[in-house]
């Protein structure tokens, strides 16, 4: 998966020679360790996946079906990933947050995509609440979209996405 490619290239797990040092300044923000001490390995996919948590919060959406939303709360889980991201960048490095979870802020199903994408945001380290705002802006922001050509298991991963509920493929 793209998010998987990423999290290997920002852990130094490239084998391509060329991108492997540019993993030095940029960071993948994750409570992973948190996820570890509660035996919430999301099945083998923690590293990769470890955004989804987050991104369900901040949609304020708490699903039973992950072992970490046991441990905390909503608003729990999102301090929890907020102080990951403003502690490494407070260490200097630049942030990858990463996640096919995030596909919605463009989808026509659901109207709150821009206000969801903006609460997102609000957890960037320079707008800290606490008092303590690390310097950056908004425009420091870049975002890339990652088009897959269409193949079944594709086809298959947006239904389960937003049509399961509603229709059958039969």
């Amino acid at each position: 998966s793209i998010q998987l490619n990423i999290f290997h290239w920002l852990n130094g797990n490239s084998t391509q020679e060329d991108i492997a040092g540019l993993s030095k300044s940029w960071a993948w923000p994750s409570p992973s360790k948190e996820f570890i001490e509660h035996d919430c390995e999301m099945n083998d996919h923690l590293d990769s996946k470890i955004f989804y948590p987050f991104i369900e919060s901040i949609k304020a959406q708490h699903k039973k079906s992950r072992c970490i939303n046991s441990h905390y709360s909503l608003t729990e889980l999102i301090k929890l990933y907020h102080d990951k991201i403003y502690m490494k960048w407070k260490q200097g490095y630049n942030l990858v947050i990463a996640s096919e979870a995030i596909d919605f802020i463009a989808s026509e199903r659901r109207s709150d995509g821009p206000e969801i994408l903006n609460r997102l945001v609000d957890e960037l380290p320079w707008h800290e609440r606490d008092g303590n705002p690390l310097h950056g802006s908004d425009e420091d922001i870049t975002a890339v979209v990652g088009y897959r050509t269409p193949r079944v298991d594709h086809l298959i991963s947006l239904w389960h996405q937003c049509c399961m509920q509603d229709m059958s493929l039969y």
